[in-house]
């Protein structure tokens, strides 16, 4: 597995996937449906604590899910650079 290369970047596992069903409560996802394959944007004012951030952008690509937050990269890219402003 590839890391990236800057030193802010901490990688977990989390065997159990704890972080997918919290963040599917944090996003709504509905029917304890796992948040995987999502992307979430973070200003930096972002803490986590007992419960995860609420991002301040997100888009997926889960099936039956918000079509207007479908992965799209021009759309992703914007709000990244917006973020790092």
């Amino acid at each position: 597995m590839k890391r990236l290369p800057d030193s802010r970047v901490v990688f977990y596992w989390d065997a159990k996937g704890e972080l997918t069903k919290s963040y599917s409560r944090v996003l709504q996802l509905g029917d304890d449906r796992p948040a995987w394959d999502v992307y979430l944007v973070f200003d930096r004012a972002a803490e986590w604590k007992a419960e995860p951030p609420v991002p301040n952008y997100w888009m997926h690509q889960l099936r039956g899910v918000s079509p207007e937050r479908r992965l799209d990269g021009e759309s992703l890219t914007t709000e990244l650079k917006k973020s790092l402003k």
